[in-house]
């Protein structure tokens, strides 16, 4: 079976090859040898010292989000493929720390230094195209990597070239494989990475389709535990969400399709949520917000779900809570409090 994330690194450094192939000729286009339709192995790689050239240049790593084991290795690849070409004066990363408005301002600000290559992880999707746009009008040669068969924008107007795997035929390859390993019977989580990225999108498009010849497997999607993060992040929101609102909010924050996740399906998972007084609606109108007992159960769930899992989680809270950063807040304070007490259990566990 295929790993995504054996190849994404190599997938990187195949970006920063096609960027320096089409260095100097970003502002017009038609003098690149770019190959869209191409399709390959990792056989098919080459080294990059054929790509070099002569001309003193700059390039860049874009991370639409750097705080994963992934992306430190993406990074490490393309600063040690960078390395081997003495023209190139100057290697820079930037993380976008999963803020849209911040990864466009990273892409602008390399747009302002000069730099001839930006090589990119696009988390923020299409939001971003108006950078990357704006670089390759600038004559930057900018090439998107990962990101999944049928990412929008147009070659030579967004960016010179994306470099990608097949993402829905890894996500067909994962699931061929569980399906097959677990004897078509089980229990399976399906994990993406950060809510919104365009390489998760893709792989549902294979793997959900090839789950459905195996009948004995159930799939668990976590998508409790992302209505939850969403309520959770709303803090006390004036008279409560109304269904449709948070439909978006899941919907834009975690990549979902409609059809993916529909609203009927919402609805659903805030009964069963009323039904264990978890959340409570606004007097008569149809908007909800947690309980205190909810509050209480969407922070154990949810916290537990991020430290135990990591960086799979696909989580919206990122990072733990600052201990010198406590708002006078009742929320604030209880996320501290469970986060504590969840450190305190993991530590237990170590020492069974």
């Amino acid at each position: 079976m295929v790993s995504p994330r054996s190849l994404s690194a190599g997938v990187a450094a195949l970006s920063l090859a096609v960027a320096l192939a089409s260095s100097g000729h970003a502002a017009d286009i038609t003098k690149a040898k770019l190959y869209p339709d191409k399709k390959g192995t990792v056989a098919d790689f080459q080294p990059m010292s054929k790509f070099c050239g002569t001309k003193p240049i700059k390039v860049a790593l874009s991370d639409g989000w750097g705080g994963n084991y992934w992306r430190h290795i993406t990074r490490a690849e393309f600063e040690d493929e960078a390395s081997k070409c003495k023209n190139i004066t100057e290697t820079r990363y930037t993380d976008g720390e999963f803020k849209p408005e911040k990864q466009i301002a990273d892409i602008q600000g390399l747009i302002a230094q000069k730099f001839d290559v930006i090589v990119a992880f696009l988390d923020g999707g299409p939001a971003i195209l108006k950078a990357t746009r704006e670089a390759t009008a600038a004559g930057v040669a900018v090439v998107p990597y990962d990101t999944g068969d049928n990412f929008p924008g147009t070659v030579g107007k967004d960016y010179v070239d994306r470099v990608t795997e097949s993402q829905s035929q890894v996500g067909e390859q994962f699931a061929d494989w569980l399906g097959k390993t677990l004897n078509g019977k089980g229990n399976v989580i399906m994990y993406g990475g950060t809510p919104g990225n365009p390489m998760t999108a893709a792989q549902v498009v294979g793997w959900k389709p090839t789950f459905a010849k195996y009948p004995g497997i159930k799939i668990h999607d976590a998508r409790m535990i992302r209505l939850m993060q969403v309520l959770l992040h709303a803090g006390t929101t004036v008279g409560g969400w109304r269904a449709q609102q948070l439909h978006e909010v899941l919907l834009t924050s975690f990549g979902l399709s409609d059809k993916f996740y529909g609203l009927n399906q919402l609805r659903y998972d805030l009964r069963k949520m009323r039904a264990h007084a978890l959340l409570e609606r606004d007097g008569n109108r149809y908007a909800y917000r947690l309980t205190d007992k909810g509050v209480k159960v969407a922070l154990l769930f949810v916290l537990f779900h991020q430290r135990l899992y990591g960086p799979l989680a696909n989580n919206l809270f990122h990072h733990r809570p600052d201990a010198n950063f406590q708002p006078d807040s009742k929320l604030e304070k209880a996320v501290h409090q469970a986060d504590d007490s969840i450190r305190k259990v993991i530590q237990l566990l170590d020492t069974v």
